[in-house]
């Protein structure tokens, strides 16, 4: 007769048989979920790599879209000047322009002799000449900074179709400092508008002022030579006339080919500016800030230089 632990150990052998295919059971059902689940993240992170990299290719080729659009349709330079010249408040009248600026310190005598010859013929002394001239360079800067800075803040890729219009707007504040700064240093009516379409002539003074501002190195000699022709005793007249002839014609054409490629190129990076919102307005604005405070200053010294 057997004993009661040998009677029990045919059911603790088959307990414990039971309990090992059980766990082997769970195991095998662990890594196989394991796996699923490794598969799925692997879809998943694959998916949305790709998603991600589709996304970046069409973000990329809208961006060069856009850029190739807006330079195809951006004007020649000559065009954006004639644009920018007729542009509601871009006209600075020479007898208020310098009644203002030079009002405060001198009488009504000398202001009128000023606005009749020039400001240093006058009796202005240069150091009057030289503060007015900084006073209307940090206004009209700061004009065209708030301007281009409120333009690129919303952003986005349809903020580039605004890009043509702020380089019209950049121009137009150039061209009203060259006035004020060309009425400061006697170079009267050459460069003065009045809303209207410029004649050929006073495009073609624009176009060298604005290259020679722009670092064009044709327009910086062109107009030391039309400044020669000026101090000589060349009347306004006169220097118009020169204008239309060589070299000045050649000087002009080279000019405007010269800033209507920098102004091509310029464009990439202001549609990349404007489409980022928010950061892309402060970033366009300090791009327009730096831009008209290198070319205005550059007037600046030149027309010291050129003589009044």
């Amino acid at each position: 007769m057997k004993s009661d632990g040998e009677q029990r150990l045919p059911a603790q052998r088959k307990q414990g048989k039971n309990l090992f295919e059980q766990t082997k059971g769970f195991a095998d059902r662990a890594a196989s979920a394991a796996n699923d689940a490794l598969t799925n993240a692997t879809t998943i992170a694959t998916g949305f790599s790709e998603s991600v990299g589709t996304a970046m290719s069409n973000t990329a080729v809208a961006y060069l879209d856009t850029v190739n659009e807006v330079r195809d349709s951006l004007p020649k330079f000559k065009d954006i000047v004639a644009q920018a010249a007729r542009m509601p408040g871009v006209s600075v009248n020479r007898a208020s322009y310098l009644s203002t600026v030079l009002g405060k310190r001198y009488d009504r005598r000398i202001i009128q002799a000023a606005i009749e010859i020039t400001p240093a013929r006058a009796g202005i002394t240069s150091r009057d000449i030289e503060r007015a001239a900084r006073h209307s360079i940090a206004k009209e800067r700061q004009r065209t900074t708030l301007i281009s800075a409120a333009a690129g803040i919303p952003g986005g890729m349809a903020m580039a179709a605004t890009v043509p219009a702020d380089l019209v707007q950049f121009w137009m504040h150039l061209l009203r400092v060259l006035q004020k700064l060309s009425y400061l240093y006697g170079w009267g009516d050459l460069v003065s508008l009045n809303g209207r379409e410029p004649d050929d002539s006073k495009r073609a003074a624009l176009v060298l002022f604005l290259a020679m501002m722009a670092g064009v190195e044709e327009a910086d000699d062109a107009l030391r030579s039309l400044a020669i022709l000026r101090v000589s005793g060349a009347r306004e007249a006169d220097l118009r006339n020169a204008l239309l002839r060589e070299p000045y014609n050649s000087a002009v054409a080279a000019s405007s080919a010269a800033l209507s490629s920098r102004l091509a190129t310029r464009v990439t990076g202001q549609v990349a500016e404007k489409t980022v919102p928010i950061v892309g307005g402060f970033i366009s604005g300090k791009v327009s800030n730096a831009s008209f405070n290198d070319m205005a200053k550059r007037l600046h010294k030149q027309l010291k230089t050129y003589g009044g």
